[in-house]
């Protein structure tokens, strides 16, 4: 069940933990994903992995097509069983970009999962 998010949408310490958590996963995911589709296609550059933009996979082989899915329902998985909304996590994201605080606290959480 995803966490509510507070009134002043700051995120509380527990969704800080659990975008930490999904975005740890995610990126793992993303990068094994990544060179599965880059060892299908015989190339370094691909497409970004960003499951709102499905189009842009269209051309590729079923193959690839399918790791693209597959990563993109890895990563639902993943953000639900962290307690997230895929727009949640996308708005964590966004705001740690601009907020100095959110990014640190996100940043100590980070390194305290990698330990």
């Amino acid at each position: 069940m995803p966490l509510a998010a507070r009134a002043d949408d700051f995120p509380s310490p527990e969704e800080i933990d659990s975008f930490a958590r999904s975005a740890l996963e995610i990126e793992q995911l993303r990068q094994t994903t990544l060179n599965d589709i880059r060892d299908k296609l015989g190339q370094s550059a691909v497409p970004s992995l960003r499951c709102h933009q499905r189009d842009v996979w269209q051309q590729y082989e079923p193959s690839v097509r399918r790791s693209f899915e597959q990563f993109c329902r890895q990563s639902a998985q993943i953000l639900d069983r962290n307690g997230l909304s895929p727009s949640r996590f996308i708005e964590i994201r966004k705001m740690q970009n601009s907020n100095p605080t959110l990014k640190n606290r996100v940043q100590t959480q980070l390194m305290q999962l990698m330990r």
